[in-house]
Formats: C-alpha cells, sequence, structure tokens
C-alpha cells in the first residue's frame, strides 16, 4: 500500500478525531443554550475516521477476540452509566444514549466474518452474521407482547441497524477493510457513503441533513502514513465515556442555573 510518507500516525488520526468528537458532543448537550451547528457539522466525519483507526487496529492487534471482547465490556459499563447518570441528573432536552462502542463491536464482528469467508470458514461465519441479528429478532418477537421492555435486548447487545451512525456505517466499516490496502478505494467508499446519508435529497444540506459532511475525512484519511504512533490503547476508552458523562452533568447545571 502507498502511504504518506510524511503525513500522520495513527495515534495523530485517531486525537485530531477526538478533538472533533468533543465539538460534536458539546453541541448534543448545549444545542438548547445554542450551542452553534457548525460544531456538529465538525463532528460527522469522527465515526468515519474511527471506523478506519479501527480497521488498523483490527488488522494489527494480536488477539482479535480479546478486541471484541474488550467493546463488549465498555458497551456494557456505558449502558449501564448511561441509565444512572440520567436518573441523577435528569436533563430533558438531552437523550443520553451515547455508545460508539456498540458501533465499533458490531464492526469488528462485520471484520471476523470478512475473513471467515476469505478463510473458507463459512459456517463460523454465518454464526458471526447472526449475532448482531439476534436482537433485532427478538424484539419483533416480543414487540406485540411487551413493547416497553423492547429496547432492553439492545442494551445487552448492539444490532446492524440500532446503533451509532446505524446500518450505513457497518456497511461501510465492511467495505473500508476490505479494501484495506486501497487507500483510494476506501477514500470512494466514503465518498459514496456520504452521498448516500443524504438519500438523495438536497433539502437541509447545510442545516439538518448534514451528515454527508463526513466526506471530510477523506482528506485526514489520505493523509495517514501507515505508521501507529504513540501508543493509546486505553485512552479512548475512558476518555470517551468520561468526557460524554462530563458534557452532560455541566449542561444539567447549566440548564437548572440558567433556565
Amino acid at each position: 500500500m502507498e502511504y504518506f510518507k510524511k503525513g500522520i500516525s495513527g495515534h495523530q488520526l485517531k486525537m485530531f478525531a477526538i478533538v472533533l468528537m468533543v465539538f460534536d458532543h458539546i453541541q448534543q448537550m448545549f444545542s438548547y443554550a445554542g450551542a452553534p451547528l457548525i460544531f456538529t457539522m465538525l463532528g460527522r466525519s469522527v465515526l468515519t475516521i474511527f471506523l478506519f483507526t479501527s480497521v488498523e487496529g483490527y488488522y494489527y492487534t494480536r488477539d482479535k477476540k480479546k478486541y471484541a471482547i474488550r467493546l463488549l465490556l465498555f458497551y456494557w459499563m456505558m449502558n449501564v452509566l448511561n441509565g444512572i447518570i440520567s436518573q441523577l441528573f435528569p436533563l430533558e432536552p438531552v437523550t443520553l444514549l451515547n455508545n460508539v462502542f456498540g458501533t465499533l463491536l458490531v464492526a469488528v464482528i462485520v471484520m471476523f466474518l470478512i475473513d471467515c469467508f476469505k478463510n473458507k470458514k463459512g459456517l463460523k461465519g454465518l454464526l458471526l452474521l447472526a449475532i448482531p441479528l439476534i436482537p433485532t429478532v427478538l424484539t419483533n418477537l416480543l414487540l406485540q407482547i411487551k413493547p416497553d421492555s423492547v429496547y432492553n435486548f439492545y442494551l445487552l447487545f448492539p444490532s446492524y441497524t440500532v446503533n451509532e451512525g446505524g446500518k450505513l456505517m457497518i456497511v461501510l466499516a465492511g467495505v473500508l477493510y476490505i479494501f484495506r490496502e486501497k487507500r483510494v478505494l476506501q477514500c470512494l467508499a466514503i465518498f459514496l457513503g456520504a452521498i448516500a446519508s443524504t438519500g438523495l435529497d438536497s433539502d437541509g444540506l447545510l442545516t439538518t441533513n448534514i451528515q454527508w459532511m463526513m466526506i471530510f475525512s477523506i482528506v485526514p484519511i489520505l493523509l495517514y502514513n501507515g505508521q501507529k504512533g504513540k501508543s493509546s490503547k486505553y485512552f479512548f476508552y475512558t476518555f470517551y465515556p468520561t468526557h460524554v458523562y462530563a458534557l452532560y452533568i455541566l449542561s444539567y447545571f447549566y440548564a437548572m442555573y440558567y433556565f
């Protein structure tokens, strides 16, 4: 693979995405107070970059199962904390459902799946394919019996559709992995994903229909030089939930005293 040798490392790419993520979450937590829309526009590139770095991390990690289990544990942790913090600090204008670990987990399962079919382990691949389908199947079975408890299945395991970013980002993760050694095709996939995210609707492209701005992730991804850079394996796992809850609680007290 051809790399931009004087570009940025994987660590620098991830830190760049983290900075944009903070702006995005500031807008989420303080939108009712007039936080500028440009903050969330900046954040449209974040998940795409995280999926790209996840592809690199999955490819190079020695223990892929351990990688997936770690994402699952943090997914469970955030679901529990989301519920606790929402109860302790009820903030009506903001719904606390942030949990990107679910999206990354399903993305990793898709990468496992691709590897299985590459290695002619079709049965194992089909079993992996079924795992994120379980919450959806159980939901459909019980929807008529006890609708209020349906969402609980998604607290146990994310699905292809119920996750941050939805099915589009899961498909994109798989395509980025398939074309891991072809950077131009990866960027083309991001470009097509950005167009698809608009629903081919030109209305609100600078106001409400802004997911297409993920297209700007192509620039830092093209600058990636293929080097891991400074090790920061656990920084994201701790920073992500910490900053989400810190911003949420700050928003709670802001709303309490100023509204």
